[in-house]
């Protein structure tokens, strides 16, 4: 039973099909998909018989703390272009995001980058204790391996290992892990362009492009050189997001960013600004997003959307 106090956050998504979905604006668009992942987060853990009442609440707070639904948003976005079932889509969007909010958490804790503020909000260690974030990272990465291979999940069999593959080698160690070893080991030293491309394929990148790259399993009706053409885009576009990532620490302030600002200098560690200098890491997003866009010609109109998306990571102020 869901707890008293996590009630308000249950509402009726919206629920619109791709034809739909195309008329709405971009905020619109973004606002819907945040609202049915929060809803598909929320049941899940709701539908979980979670042993601990405070494991529950822990596991609750940390999926209702925000964020942008950047890799939900990759999902619909590209499954829209196929014939996607509305379902599966709210599933798979679901549970990257809980793999991606594991990694945030786990990122917070003091062994790795020591943050007490996410999304506006105290980081899971500081709202409870470091053992309790340890633990809820854990049950929120399991939760979305859970939710990929259940038997209510109606694709095929072969699309259910797809699914799982991509998740499980963009979150481990060819992926995101990786690329968080390689993170800590630049900090305190000086860094090349070169080298933080390399961490932050793995440690960013890795987790952006398997969101696309599910939701084109998702969308049926895609051919292998449209797959081909969205993995292409999804790779540069995640070094994209961190490039901005970058920039924004370097220029916004904590309430904008919902994060603490100017981490990168204090902590010595390297980024994009520090390694090309604030403009020219400007001008090196931009044309990033140029070359990633230039993958989506082969869908045409179709790809509107993607391309939306693809300037809101650009021009993001968080």
């Amino acid at each position: 039973m869901l707890s008293k106090k996590w009630k308000f956050w249950i509402k009726k998504p919206l629920r619109c099909s791709p034809v739909s979905n195309q008329r709405l604006n971009l905020e619109q668009w973004m606002n819907n998909i945040r609202s049915r992942t929060d809803v598909a987060l929320i049941q899940k853990i709701n539908e979980t018989d979670v042993g601990s009442k405070r494991l529950r609440d822990a596991m609750l707070y940390a999926v209702t703390s925000g964020g942008k639904k950047i890799r939900p948003m990759l999902v619909h976005a590209v499954s829209d272009l196929g014939d996607p079932h509305e379902f599966v889509v709210d599933t798979v969007s679901a549970c990257i995001e809980l793999v991606h909010i594991y990694s945030l958490i786990h990122d917070d804790l003091p062994c790795m980058d020591n943050d007490d503020l996410r999304h506006g909000k105290a980081t899971l260690h500081v709202k409870y204790d470091e053992a309790t974030a340890v633990l809820v990272g854990d049950a929120l990465h399991c939760l979305a391996f859970d939710g990929l291979s259940r038997a209510c999940l109606k694709v095929s069999d072969s699309q259910k290992l797809s699914l799982i593959n991509i998740l499980t080698r963009a979150s481990g160690s060819e992926g995101m892990v990786a690329g968080q070893v390689l993170d800590l080991g630049l900090v305190g030293r000086k860094s090349t362009a070169s080298k933080l491309e390399k961490m932050q394929k793995l440690k960013t990148g890795a987790l952006i492009s398997a969101a696309a790259n599910m939701g084109a399993v998702c969308a049926l009706s895609l051919k292998p050189g449209e797959k081909k053409s969205i993995s292409n885009f999804a790779q540069i576009i995640g070094r994209v997001f961190q490039v901005v990532d970058d920039i924004l620490d370097s220029e916004a302030n904590t309430r904008t960013l919902g994060k603490t600002a100017g981490k990168d200098l204090r902590d010595k560690k390297p980024n994009f600004v520090s390694a090309l200098g604030l403009q020219p890491a400007k001008d090196y997003a931009k044309n990033l997003k140029k070359e990633a866009i230039k993958h989506l010609d082969v869908f045409s109109t179709r790809a509107n959307r993607l391309i939306q998306l693809a300037n809101f990571i650009v021009d993001r102020k968080f």
